[in-house]
């Protein structure tokens, strides 16, 4: 009995033990050890999703990469360079930039290399990068923004627009007694040969203390040259790269300036007309003279003349009459001066419709000394005046008013129509007729004009000859036995033809 019992006890233990799953069973004393146990974050299995180097099951369990460790992102020094946006050509300059993540997070500070290029202290990942460009001498160029990859051999970079870095030159003009010389034109042209520029595609004036600037150059040889209007610097060879460019003194061979004032009650305003003693010359110049103080003194600085003795004389611009009629010198010459010795007397010039008495827009110009200028000045010999889609108006000093009240009043009535104001020039000029300027070359008369193959008008004393018609013709020419036209050009409602000689 008891045997029977004991073996069914026996049985049952043992089916109980084949029933209990192995992980569930006590561990015999000194069997297996630690390295049966499960251990957090090694053989735990927390759902996640794949990190770099990794992948991930269909489970959503992931797979360790084969070092055991995921990978960080990749992760480089921004090589790059400093180009112009639309032409990728490098600035050739030492710039100062500061990199940037968009987050600014990571900021680094470079500068470039005398090519435009340059190499980030710090790395970068992939993602946008901000760079902030400035010259040496600190003014910003442009604050870049690009995507940066680690893994590209191309240079990254920085595009700067063409307005924020435009190539220029400047410089100073004086004359050989060191003094500023303003009002000179300076000429910057491509190099056509070892004594002359072959066009001026860029100029620019000198102010009151001789100071120039030129832009919109670009990187490559140019010639640099002053020109006073009678005299003339030696040509300088630039060799520019982009940027800003100082070019230096620029020296004029005049024995400098001849110095002066003009003297009224208010506002005294005078052209100047020099004539060159030893061989007749004739040197129109413009309003030379600064402005008047409250006093009405006017001082005037005429610059660029060559060695020499000069008449110089005023064509008045104020209505009033100066005295002497002309002054001597030689220059360099200080304390000249013209004194007015009448009031300012003033013109209004009002241009109207002949049949609605609407004001119209116009242009006018007056004959003083044999030379037209632009405006109505109430000492000039002539005037004309002119209105888009009207005939023009031809008035000698009858049609100015005879008392003495100022300012004079003019008016002109203008009839619709068809016209076109044209003055014509000797296209040749004799040394002493050389006075430059676009009115200063000598008229030509008797040019007859042809509108259609018809002719409407032919050019008088002064070259002027007038068109009007009822409506704009097909073509228009000119003919003068023994000439040819050599070039025109239109200048504020005037047409100004120069012919020369078969």
């Amino acid at each position: 009995m008891i045997s029977a019992l004991g073996l069914l006890v026996l049985a049952a233990i043992w089916l109980e033990l084949v029933k209990t799953p192995r992980a569930d069973r006590p561990l015999p004393h000194g069997a297996g050890g630690r390295a049966d146990v499960a251990r957090p974050g090694s053989e735990l299995l927390v759902p996640r999703g794949p990190v770099p180097g990794e992948t991930a099951d269909g489970s959503g369990r992931a797979i360790p990469a084969t070092d055991g460790t995921a990978s960080a992102p990749p992760r480089a020094r921004i090589r790059g360079r400093v180009v112009m946006e639309d032409t990728l050509e490098p600035l050739a300059q030492v710039l100062s930039i500061r990199l940037r993540t968009v987050d600014l997070a990571l900021i680094d500070a470079v500068e470039t290399l005398s090519d435009g290029s340059f190499v980030s202290h710090r790395t970068f990942v992939a993602g946008g990068v901000l760079a902030h460009v400035r010259t040496a001498e600190g003014r910003e160029l442009v604050d870049h923004e690009g995507h940066f990859d680690p893994g590209s051999s191309e240079p990254w970079l920085v595009l700067v627009p063409e307005a924020e870095f435009p190539t220029s030159v400047s410089g100073r003009v004086v004359d050989l007694s060191g003094d500023p010389a303003g009002g000179v034109m300076v000429f910057c042209g491509r190099p056509s040969g070892p004594e002359s520029l072959s066009e001026y595609p860029c100029l620019g004036e000198t102010d009151a203390e001789g100071a120039f600037e030129i832009h919109g150059l670009a990187p490559g040889s140019w010639e640099l040259r002053a020109d006073g209007g009678h005299a003339h610097s030696s040509t300088l060879a630039l060799e520019l790269s982009r940027g800003e460019f100082e070019a230096g003194t620029l020296v004029l061979p005049s024995p400098g300036a001849l110095r002066g004032r003009l003297v009224a009650d208010v506002e005294p305003r005078a052209y100047f007309f020099v004539r060159e003693i030893g061989t007749g010359r004739e040197l129109w110049l413009d309003d030379r003279s600064e402005e008047a103080a409250s006093s009405g003194v006017r001082p005037f600085r005429i610059t660029g003349l060559p060695a020499g003795e000069y008449e110089i004389s005023l064509v008045p611009l104020d209505g009033r009459n100066y005295e002497p009629a002309s002054l001597r010198a030689r220059p360099p010459a200080t304390g000249l001066e013209f004194r007015a010795v009448s009031s300012m007397r003033t013109l209004e010039l009002s241009v109207l419709d002949s049949s609605s008495e609407v004001p119209l827009p116009h242009e006018a110009f007056t004959r003083v000394r044999g030379r037209w200028l632009d405006g109505f000045h109430p000492q000039g010999e002539r005037w004309l005046v002119w209105s888009d889609g009207y005939r023009p108006a031809n008035l000698g000093p009858s049609a100015l008013p005879t008392t003495d009240e100022t300012p004079g009043r003019v008016t002109v009535r203008l009839e619709r129509g068809w016209s076109q104001l044209r003055l014509y020039q000797v296209r040749e000029l004799a040394p002493a007729l050389d006075t430059g300027g676009k009115w200063s070359r000598p008229p030509l008369c008797g040019v007859c004009v042809c509108a259609d193959g018809l002719p409407v008008a032919t050019s008088d004393e002064d070259g002027i000859a007038i068109v009007g018609l009822e409506r704009a013709p097909g073509n228009l020419d000119e003919r003068l036995i023994g000439w040819r036209t050599d070039s025109s050009y239109a200048w504020r409602g005037m047409t100004v033809v120069q012919m020369t000689r078969e």
